[in-house]
């Protein structure tokens, strides 16, 4: 299981993310669906590990994201960003 637990992400003063909350479960597929500047990138580069959070916490198997090292993640996980 993969989880967002009440995280939040800031840029400054101004708040991206406040409390969302996400799980994805082993084998579902999931859209996630919103506006532009709603924060869709930004809650999955939160979770990914790209970003830092201010707020809350990101599990993976129960495990928090900053607990795995980069073997570990490359092993249960896979990140395909739109740039590098």
């Amino acid at each position: 299981m993969f989880e967002a637990k009440n995280i939040s992400v800031s840029a400054g003063a101004k708040k991206i993310l406040d409390a969302v909350s996400l799980e994805i479960k082993a084998g579902e597929v999931i859209a996630l669906l919103g506006a532009n500047g709603a924060g869709k990138s930004t809650l999955l580069k939160a979770m990914c590990g790209d970003i830092k959070i201010s707020d809350g916490e990101i599990l993976l198997e129960n495990r928090r994201l900053s607990e795995w090292n980069h073997c570990e993640l490359a092993r249960k996980r896979a990140v395909l960003p739109q740039h590098s």
